[in-house]
């Protein structure tokens, strides 16, 4: 286990969970949305270096 640091250019839905999606998202927009959203299908990903 352990962390990764990465840009914005390098995440995408094939290698970075939704959450880390809209972390990066409220980076760029320096705002938080209130709505609730439900991810039915959410995987885990691994990254093995």
């Amino acid at each position: 286990m352990g962390a990764l640091w990465v840009t914005a250019h390098e995440v995408s839905m094939e290698n970075a969970s939704p959450l880390v999606l809209q972390a990066f998202e409220w980076l760029k927009k320096g705002e938080l949305h209130s709505d609730v959203e439900l991810i039915e299908d959410w995987k885990v990903k691994r990254y093995l270096l």
